[in-house]
């Protein structure tokens, strides 16, 4: 009999939870209706219930903004630039004053015009963007020694005699890494797995993972392939590998030690 009553009391007191939600939303839309009226052929809005088509928006600009300064390479900002269309809105622009009081906040003239206007600058000049971060982690899919310990069964391939891991995830750049734009970031060495192949085919991978293991972890993509000729034979036949960021490109710039041969590949996101 405890039980059942229980139960009943948490019935009754869900339902009522219920009907008090209703009445609250009733009357908002209540409150809403009295203050939108069509007056001849305009519909005319009270500005407190114009205001609220933006809070939500507004809220999650905010709570954004705030995440991002949480981020290590986001310390020491000093200053908020307001950029397109909805940056001119006054709303908008009191919610990020009085949400960040310790930084400067500037909103340009035409604050809507200036994306366009930096996209057709930046297409003419694109020297005009010295750094940028990283929104993805990228790197090569390679073989590895293979380890029981820490590699998949499922992974483990065997070739010319030696047990290897394959679809390794090789880093070259971190998501959020600083990149300097025209400059090649970190080199990383690698070798052939066959000691007759005549190519060394590299394949890019990209994720918003910030430590991918395997090129086939979920969100790894596959964006390009390099292919290197490689003289010789054996397997020490070492291959050097950067990535140059540039505007829209990577730019993959493979080198053969032995002969210091080099072959490009670029990696265009234009395409």
């Amino acid at each position: 009999m405890s039980s059942n009553n229980t139960t009943l009391f948490c019935v009754e007191k869900t339902r009522l939870s219920q009907k008090h939600s209703y009445e609250n939303n009733l009357r908002t839309i209540t409150l809403i209706f009295l203050q939108v009226k069509l007056v001849g052929v305009k519909l005319r809005v009270e500005a407190r219930v114009a205001k609220l088509f933006f809070e939500t928006p507004i809220r999650n600009i905010v709570s954004h903004i705030k995440n991002l300064l949480q981020e290590p390479v986001n310390q020491g900002v000093a200053a908020v630039l307001m950029v397109g269309g909805f940056s001119e809105s006054l709303m908008l622009q009191e919610a990020i004053r009085n949400n960040f009081p310790s930084l400067g906040v500037i909103v340009p003239n035409e604050a809507g015009l200036v994306v366009l206007k930096g996209a057709v600058i930046f297409g003419h000049d694109t020297s005009t963007i010295s750094e940028r971060v990283s929104k993805y982690t990228y790197g090569v899919s390679v073989y590895d020694y293979f380890d029981p310990n820490q590699h998949p069964v499922a992974k483990k391939i065997t070739i010319e005699g030696e047990l290897l891991c394959k679809d390794i995830f090789s880093v070259h750049v971190h998501a959020g890494q600083t990149l300097v734009v025209g400059q090649a970031q970190t080199k990383e060495s690698y070798l052939p797995v066959d000691s007759e192949q005549k190519n060394v085919a590299l394949n890019i991978y990209a994720t918003l993972n910030l430590q991918p293991k395997y090129t086939d972890d979920a969100g790894c993509q596959k964006i390009g392939t390099v292919t290197v000729p490689v003289s010789g034979r054996g397997i020490d036949r070492e291959v050097t590998v950067k990535m140059i960021f540039g505007g829209s490109e990577i730019d993959i710039e493979c080198m053969e030690v032995a002969t210091g041969k080099i072959t490009h590949g670029i990696v265009d996101f234009l395409t």
